[in-house]
C-alpha cells in the first residue's frame, strides 16, 4: 500500500471515530463520503486496496453497505494475493452478521476467517485468531442457549 493512500484513509478514519465520540454526526458523514468516494475513485485501479474497503464498511452505518465495502474488499485482498486482509474483513463480516442476528453467517464468516488466518503468520494474526476463536465460543454458546430455552418451552 502506498504511503499517501494508508495515511489519508488513516485521518478519514480518525476523524470519523473523533466525530462520532463528540456526536457530530455532519462531520462523520463528511469525513465517511470522503472515505466512500477515496474508495470508488481507487476501485479497481492500482491504488485498489482492502485496507480502505475495510475501512468503509467499519464506519457504514447500514449491514447491507456495510457488507458491500467488505466483499469489494476481499475482492481487492484476494486480487493482492493479502490473507491477512481476507481473514479480517472476513472476520468483519461475521461481527455484522452477528449484529443483524444472523447466526448462521456469521458462524459461517468467522470459520472462512480462521482458515484464511492459517495462511497468515505475525503477532497481529495470532490476536485476530484469539478473536475468532472467541467470537466462535461466544456464537456456540448463544445457539445451545437458545436451543435449551427453546426446548424447554
Amino acid at each position: 500500500m502506498k504511503a499517501p493512500l494508508y495515511i489519508e484513509v488513516h485521518q478519514l478514519s480518525i476523524d470519523m471515530v473523533n466525530a462520532s465520540e463528540q456526536d457530530d454526526h455532519k462531520r462523520f458523514k463528511s469525513a465517511y463520503k470522503q472515505l466512500k468516494k477515496l474508495c470508488l475513485d481507487n476501485e479497481m485501479g492500482d491504488l485498489d486496496h482492502p485496507l480502505q474497503w475495510e475501512a468503509l464498511g467499519d464506519f457504514s452505518e447500514d449491514h447491507e453497505q456495510r457488507l458491500l465495502a467488505y466483499q469489494k474488499g476481499l475482492s481487492s485482498a484476494r486480487h493482492h494475493n493479502l490473507p491477512e486482509y481476507c481473514a479480517s474483513i472476513l472476520f468483519a463480516k461475521a461481527e455484522s452478521f452477528l449484529e443483524a442476528d444472523d447466526i448462521d453467517q456469521a458462524d459461517q464468516m468467522a470459520k472462512q476467517a480462521r482458515e484464511a488466518l492459517g495462511q497468515c503468520e505475525g503477532e497481529y494474526e495470532q490476536e485476530l485468531g484469539i478473536a475468532i476463536n472467541e467470537f466462535l465460543v461466544k456464537i456456540n454458546t448463544t445457539v445451545r442457549t437458545e436451543e435449551s430455552v427453546d426446548s424447554s418451552q
